[in-house]
């Protein structure tokens, strides 16, 4: 799943921001329980450029709260997961911030 990251997120007091524009997307791919998420800039061609760097996922169960649990070498955290579609991923961490991702789509130009 491609997804533009910091679509908007809701603030504590009820603030909202929004990002309109962001050159680079999240690429989150898992199978199962496990799996990793990155940064890639998508192309005008249709391809992303991207490097080496990412953070571990793991999908987890606690109490009925569905969490992803994130791990790179220098820092572990967990969000939870509030809603989870084809399209839509609603994050929120642990400073109540939610973060709205949706579904990248490419740019096409004719």
């Amino acid at each position: 799943m491609v997804i533009g990251k910091y679509k908007k997120y809701n603030c504590p007091m009820g603030r909202k921001k929004k990002y309109n524009i962001n050159e680079t997307v999240d690429y989150i791919e898992w199978n199962g329980k496990t799996g990793y998420r990155k940064k890639v800039k998508p192309q005008f061609d249709g391809k992303f450029l991207t490097n080496d760097e990412l953070e571990s996922i793991q999908i987890k169960d606690s109490s009925g709260v569905f969490q992803i649990h994130y791990k790179t070498n220098f820092a572990q955290w967990s969000e939870d997961i509030l809603v989870l579609t084809d399209s839509i991923l609603v994050l929120k961490n642990r400073q109540n911030l939610e973060y709205h991702y949706k579904r990248f789509k490419p740019i096409t130009i004719q």
